[in-house]
């Protein structure tokens, strides 16, 4: 292993070559038993422990080749299910197995398919103790952002994906599927319009070196209360969708702002954060959930498993806020439920009477079905003109609320 490393830190030529040689030689044969690259993960920081110089310029190629990397496309695009829908998604991955993607060695996301080959890297990744991949960061002593010189290229990059991503929240903010309920978030003084001019104060200001980078500045203090307050407003339109319906390019938008609002509080937190050991948590979360979703990008399964998790999260959504009118607080309460009931329950009885009525009649095939059809679909809408409410109903409403 130590031949690779002095390769990495010594050679000249581009260092990605023996990146992807070193996780080649950590990673287990089989990605569900990591121990292996445990034990060669701790023998890697032992080997960098020992040789101060070996270390220093181990640690600055990579940096040096994260660092000068295109992040912008990597950074502000959140890995959630395509507008486009299930059977155009599933074309373009299909048409992935056939005509693989070519990684971009001058980009952060090229960079991470080439090293991180294997789809199956992020499982083993993710059985690694934090306290050992902690402890490799400490031995390369990566240095925060908050201690570089304010013209560093990684803070260039950083402020320039925040502001990047500040711009997608926007975009997603006036949807259509949000805007033609909500006409406020086209007004300058809604949350994400706000938190946009706030995100440009603050990166025009470390630019100029106006604002200092640390996370007690009244700048960057106010820009994650208004994240929490863009974080609300998504709540406040999840909420309305007992008034204003429901559809699965909504809950999707939702979903990607949520994400978008995380992963730009997530790049704020790299940015300013001081303490060392916090910032190498945070980092190596970030890049594990960076590995895992760049892994699973062009996953069939991946895509199919999305899709059913968002169709059950807008299930249990939307029964969650109907099963509220089965639920009673007083007495009260409980006899309009029962007064309720009993008009469901009478309707029912009707609607059974008339089947009986129907298979009397002895009717052809298509027939019958018709009629029974049209039977059961009057007694419901009968339930609902006169605002009864049908007790085998309940269990499944209340499930989720």
């Amino acid at each position: 292993m130590k031949s690779v490393v002095e390769k990495i830190a010594y050679s000249d030529n581009n260092p990605i070559a023996g990146m992807i040689e070193l996780i080649d030689f950590i990673r287990p044969s089989n990605p569900n038993n990591a121990s292996s690259a445990i034990n060669q993960l701790i023998i890697l920081t032992e080997i960098l422990r020992e040789d101060e110089k070996l270390k220093n310029n181990f640690s600055a190629k990579l940096v040096d080749v994260i660092g000068k990397s295109e992040q912008t496309e990597l950074f502000t695009q959140v890995n959630i299910i395509s507008f486009k829908g299930l059977w155009p998604e599933l074309r373009k991955r299909l048409f992935n197995k056939l005509l693989p993607y070519v990684a971009d060695e001058n980009t952060l996301r090229g960079i991470i398919n080439l090293v991180f080959k294997k789809k199956t890297d992020y499982i083993w990744l993710e059985q690694i103790p934090e306290k050992i991949i902690i402890d490799f960061f400490q031995v390369l002593n990566i240095v925060p952002p908050a201690y570089l010189p304010k013209d560093h290229y990684i803070i260039d990059e950083l402020c320039n994906d925040i502001y990047i991503l500040s711009q997608v929240i926007v975009a997603l903010s006036i949807d259509k599927s949000i805007v033609k309920n909500f006409k406020e978030v086209l007004q300058m003084d809604s949350p994400f319009m706000k938190l946009h001019d706030m995100i440009d104060e603050y990166v025009a200001g470390v630019e100029i070196n106006k604002i200092e980078l640390n996370s007690t500045h009244e700048t960057y203090l106010n820009i994650i209360e208004q994240i929490e307050c863009s974080k609300e407003m998504v709540h406040k339109i999840r909420e309305s969708k007992s008034v204003y319906g429901t559809s699965l390019e909504l809950t999707s938008v939702l979903q990607k702002l949520l994400s978008s609002l995380k992963r730009m509080n997530d790049l704020l937190d790299l940015l300013v954060l001081e303490d060392k050991e916090k910032f190498n948590i945070l980092l190596y979360k970030f890049v594990q959930g960076v590995i895992k979703l760049e892994n699973r990008k062009y996953s069939i399964r991946s895509l199919f498993n999305d899709n059913i998790s968002l169709l059950a999260y807008q299930m249990t959504e939307h029964t969650g806020k109907i099963g509220e009118h089965y639920v009673t607080n007083n007495a009260k309460e409980y006899f309009e439920m029962f007064v309720h009931a009993l008009k469901g329950g009478l309707i029912v009885g009707f609607l059974v009477i008339s089947k009986f009525l129907i298979n009397g009649l002895h009717l052809p095939l298509f027939h019958d079905t018709m009629l029974k059809a049209l039977n059961y679909s009057l007694g419901f809408i009968g339930i609902q003109l006169f605002h009864g409410t049908l007790a085998t109903k309940q269990p499944s409403m209340t499930a989720s609320t």
